[in-house]
């Protein structure tokens, strides 16, 4: 019989996945900016802090672990920036799969911070992971060896985004350590809130929130939307930290997860043809065979890793 947590582990990867298509779509076709994009995707954060406090589930703590949490929800939003603007120049399957660099910075802080010894496989590892996503972002420009080293704004802007994710999740583990899970989130909420409330004071920002709630007609089809993205951010990782916790190791788990790389190498080609209109990827043969190439690399890049 299948455990429970081999069936619901399917689902954090799966929505990963499709979330960023559906992101890519927003940023591309509904959003002005992704400062818009930003602050209608995250709408949930202020009613989640309110939750929180009607069932009593935040905690005080010294002034400054509640300012340094604070900082990290700021700053993890924040750079979500720079996913949203990786996603207007790129296609989804491209962007998605660079998410694995978090795996490979969360190494390299624990190693630089936490006194944390790499293996001989790990420094491999991370070594065939970073090719194969530098042959990923530049595939439909691969002219030479050489060009797979070729200055790439997408690379840059994704290896920004997932060093901060990385550095937060660093955090996370630390404070974890200290206090409640929900206590933690109350104040990394309130920072997000902080980031949500400085969009609408900008005026330049504001203008462009405002007018992306205008170009959608419907107001049901609007909340129909915002509701369905706000579930795509949420529920992934309510379920991923459950089924760590019924789940015989972390490690496990964190293996299985890789599939989500497979899913959006699936998922590209999927959209392509049933959604043309909205989803666009190049799907001829010979870039089909270089990003499966890729995908098999950075997924067994990744296991090899947390072995």
């Amino acid at each position: 019989m299948i455990d429970l947590w081999l069936i619901l582990i399917i689902i954090p990867p799966f929505i990963w996945a499709l979330a960023n298509f559906y992101d890519k779509v927003l940023v591309s076709k509904l959003f002005s900016s992704v400062y818009s994009f930003l602050f209608f995707s995250n709408l949930f954060i202020p009613f989640a802090i309110l939750i929180l406090i009607l069932f009593n589930m935040y905690e005080i703590f010294s002034f400054i672990h509640i300012l340094i949490l604070m900082s990290m929800g700021f700053i993890f939003l924040a750079s979500f920036i720079l996913y949203a603007k990786a996603l207007e120049l790129e296609e989804s399957s491209k962007v998605g799969s660079l998410f694995v660099f978090v795996t490979i910075f969360i190494l390299i802080i624990e190693f630089l911070m936490l006194d944390v010894s790499l293996t001989l496989l790990q420094y491999i590892s991370s070594f065939l992971i970073i090719i194969f996503s530098l042959i990923m972002i530049n595939s439909s420009q691969l002219t030479s060896i050489f060009s797979i080293f070729k200055f790439n704004k997408v690379f840059l802007f994704m290896i920004l985004n997932t060093l901060i994710i990385a550095f937060y999740f660093t955090l996370m583990k630390y404070f974890l350590e200290l206090y409640s899970l929900f206590g933690i989130l109350f104040w990394i909420f309130v920072g997000e809130l902080i980031f949500l409330i400085l969009l609408l004071l900008n005026s330049n920002s504001r203008k462009e929130i405002i007018t992306s709630g205008k170009r959608i007609s419907s107001r049901y089809i609007f909340i129909f939307l915002i509701t369905v993205v706000n579930i795509l951010t949420v529920l992934p990782d309510i379920v991923y930290n459950y089924v760590i916790s019924i789940a015989p190791s972390v490690a496990l788990v964190s293996v299985v997860a890789n599939i989500q790389y497979i899913f959006l190498f699936i998922f590209g080609i999927l959209f392509t043809k049933l959604f043309p209109s909205f989803i666009y990827e190049n799907i001829e043969l010979k870039q089909l065979i270089i990003k499966a190439i890729c995908v098999i690399g950075i997924v067994g890049g990744v296991i090899l890793i947390q072995l």
